[in-house]
This record gives C-alpha cells, sequence and structure tokens, in this order.
C-alpha cells in the first residue's frame, strides 16, 4: 500500500487512478479513530 504522503503528493489525475478497497480503508478508519482515542484518553502532562 502507498505510504499517504505518496498519494497526496500525486497530481489529482494519477490520485484518482489508486484504488483502496474497502476494507482496506475501513481498517485504515479503524485504526486512526483508536488512535485518537487513544490520544484523548490520555491524561495531559
Amino acid at each position: 500500500m502507498l505510504r499517504l504522503e505518496e498519494s497526496f503528493a500525486a497530481p489529482k489525475s494519477s490520485r484518482k487512478a489508486i484504488a483502496l478497497d474497502e476494507p482496506t480503508i475501513d481498517a485504515l478508519a479503524d485504526r486512526i479513530a483508536a488512535s485518537l482515542d487513544d490520544k484523548t484518553k490520555r491524561p495531559k502532562k
């Protein structure tokens, strides 16, 4: 899988050509949500 920086750096035409299957997107979204939960649950110093 492409790193996110590479896909965002690509011109729009080739960015559209990068087809991520939905399970990959769902897994990525779950990982992002989990990391956000971790950050918000951490006590502030």
